[in-house]
């Protein structure tokens, strides 16, 4: 974990945000379903 930090330290890389109303919490919920990750979990050791 600390490689990973100091990797993204070094190189300007951080978190994507999004704030949403209450009122549209449920929509943002499933949002993370349909994105593809640039490493999908297991794929790199």
């Amino acid at each position: 974990m600390a490689t990973m930090l100091e990797f993204a330290a070094r190189h300007g890389i951080g978190p994507i945000t999004e704030t949403l109303p209450m009122s549209k919490v449920n929509e943002g919920r499933g949002k993370d379903s349909h994105r593809q990750t640039a490493f999908p979990a297991g794929s790199r050791k």
